[in-house]
């Protein structure tokens, strides 16, 4: 994703609703995890991306990509619980990002964040620029601060090496 693209996704992240904007976000996000495993992993069989396969969900490919050190649990914490919030609003009749439940979330997502002031600006300004709530705005600017940690690191992938990833899970004398 160039600066163009992302530039484009927080647009679009901003001008959707909310259920909608939660979705879409996601969904960029799954499909940059899922980018960066195939990237990790060339050798693995694609049968293993669909969605019947080992890799085919959203959470397994956050669970997979943390256990293979491509991010931090910081990183995982905050992409598990946008998963969630995705969930409720695939699955949900009502969506209120107001509610205690989602406020929460977004509040966890934000704790890196919190008091540092070029965020607590950032959020002000893109209230502003949007007009979206504080709790609408804290999300969608968490989904492009993921989105954006998510595509340095595809940038930067480094494939294992399947002969040596082989010799270190054998036992030596088989």
């Amino acid at each position: 994703m160039n600066k163009e693209e992302f530039g484009e996704f927080v647009t679009l992240i901003f001008e959707e609703s909310d259920r909608a904007s939660v979705i879409v976000g996601s969904s960029y996000i799954d499909d940059t995890l899922l980018e960066i495993l195939k990237a990790k992993l060339p050798n693995l069989n694609s049968d293993c991306f669909d969605f019947n396969g080992p890799l085919g969900t959203f959470s397994s490919r956050i669970i997979m990509a943390y256990g293979l050190g491509v991010y931090s649990v910081e990183i995982k914490s905050q992409i598990d619980i946008l998963r969630r919030i995705r969930n409720s609003c695939a699955h949900d009749k009502v969506v209120n990002f107001t509610s205690n439940s989602t406020t929460s979330r977004i509040d966890d997502m934000a704790k890196p964040f919190a008091t540092q002031s070029s965020w607590l600006n950032l959020v002000s300004e893109a209230e502003e620029q949007y007009g979206k709530s504080n709790y609408d705005t804290k999300l969608r600017l968490l989904m492009a601060l993921i989105l954006g940690r998510l595509t340095f690191i595809l940038n930067d992938v480094k494939a294992i090496d399947d002969t040596s990833a082989s010799k270190s899970i054998l036992p030596t004398n088989v």
